[in-house]
This record gives structure tokens, C-alpha cells and sequence, in this order.
């Protein structure tokens, strides 16, 4: 019986797809969301003409790779209602559920850090009149006529990423997880087909 054989490439692959997936849900946009969008369904669809092309395994994997990812995309992006007609199936899924949560646990501003050494050093210009740069720590004092010799840059704070964008990039990625999950299966199950001797 053979093992199972886990390659560089896969590891790498997965890797760079949690890395690129993490940034896309961090910085979600409506420009980032559609591209996302658009980028799974190119790749789906080019998985169909890849299925009709090739034979053996790799014609599994990518028939497999197809129907996962066009299955999960007609569950999410289907009109299709729960049993009691309040909402969509896709409120219903665990990776809606899971999409939701993360979201919660995005910071409602994307540099806060900033603002809050700049909002301190100002609190301690007003107590010691002696205002510090965070950035090289060097001292500058105010003057008699209010002036300083150092003023802290303003501080740009983006806005918080919408839920909408939220959602539609991460069932993409997710649409894109399931079908290579699903050819995986399938080209797994192709090979030990092949390798019962049949009677």
C-alpha cells in the first residue's frame, strides 16, 4: 500500500495561497473583493477545458478541481432560501459563520498605533512642556511664543473594511480551497482505482 506523499510544491503552494488569502481579508476593498471574484471564477472555468484536455489523474483532479468549485460558488452565490424562507442558504454555512467571526476580530482602524504615541506625546508637551518624537526620541521644547521645533505628522487612519467585501473575498478564496481540496479527492481516488487489480 502506498503512502501518502505530501511535495515541497504543495507545501509551498498552500503556504502562499493562507499568506496572499490572509492579506486579501485584511485589506479587503470593493476593488480587491471583485478582482478576487473574478480571479476564482476565471479559474474555475479554466479548470473545465484542463478536465477535457488531459486524461488519467490530471483529468480527475481537475473535473474534481471544476465541480467543488462551481458547487461551493451555487451554494454561496445561489438564491436558494432556507426552510423557512428567512434567509439565504449561505447564512446557514460554517464558512459564513467562520468569514463572520474573523471579521469581528478585525481592528476597526488599520494603524492605531501610530495615533496613540502621537496622542501621548502630546499629553506629555501639556504636563512637561517637553514633547518627544517617537520616531528618534530626540526632546523638543516649546518656546515662549508656543512654536516647537518638532510637530508630530499627522496621522493617516484607514477606514474600517466593509463586511460585504469581507465576505465575498473570503467565499472565493474558499471557493478555491474546496476545489482543490475536491481534486485532490478525486485524483486520489482515480489512483487507487487504477491500482485495484481487477478480476
Amino acid at each position: 500500500m502506498r503512502g501518502f506523499h505530501f511535495s515541497l510544491r504543495w507545501l509551498f503552494g498552500i503556504v502562499s495561497f493562507l499568506a496572499v488569502g490572509c492579506g486579501l481579508l485584511i485589506y479587503a476593498s470593493p476593488f480587491l473583493s471583485k478582482l478576487t471574484a473574478t480571479s476564482a471564477a476565471v479559474v474555475l472555468l479554466a479548470a473545465v477545458p484542463a478536465a477535457s484536455y488531459h486524461a488519467g489523474e490530471r483529468r480527475a483532479f481537475w473535473a474534481g478541481f471544476a465541480f467543488f468549485g462551481f458547487a461551493y460558488l451555487w451554494l454561496v452565490c445561489g438564491a436558494w432560501q432556507s426552510h423557512d424562507g428567512s434567509g439565504a442558504l449561505r447564512e446557514r454555512l460554517v464558512t459564513t459563520d467562520l468569514l463572520t467571526r474573523c471579521y469581528e476580530l478585525l481592528p476597526s482602524t488599520q494603524s492605531s498605533s501610530s495615533a496613540n504615541s502621537t496622542l501621548a506625546s502630546i499629553a506629555l508637551l501639556q504636563s512637561t512642556g517637553t514633547l518627544v518624537d517617537p520616531n528618534t526620541g530626540q526632546a523638543a521644547t516649546a518656546s515662549g511664543g508656543g512654536s516647537l521645533t518638532w510637530a508630530p505628522t499627522p496621522v493617516a487612519v484607514a477606514p474600517p473594511v466593509d463586511r460585504n467585501d469581507f465576505l465575498t473575498t473570503g467565499h472565493s478564496l474558499f471557493a478555491i480551497l474546496f476545489a482543490l481540496l475536491g481534486g485532490a479527492l478525486t485524483r486520489r481516488c482515480c489512483s487507487r482505482a487504477r491500482a485495484v487489480p481487477s478480476t
